[in-house]
């Protein structure tokens, strides 16, 4: 997962912008899974 934003910019070249605005939105529904995850407990 931490070499995914590396990926997705070197596919992505002048589309860069695009890629990192995706990994944000990625990285923030990851962290809402988990923060649910953990209230189920």
């Amino acid at each position: 997962m931490l070499f995914l934003p590396s990926v997705m910019i070197k596919q992505a070249k002048q589309d860069a912008w695009l890629s990192t605005i995706l990994n944000d939105l990625f990285g923030l529904l990851t962290g809402y899974i988990i923060i649910k995850l953990g209230e189920l407990n």
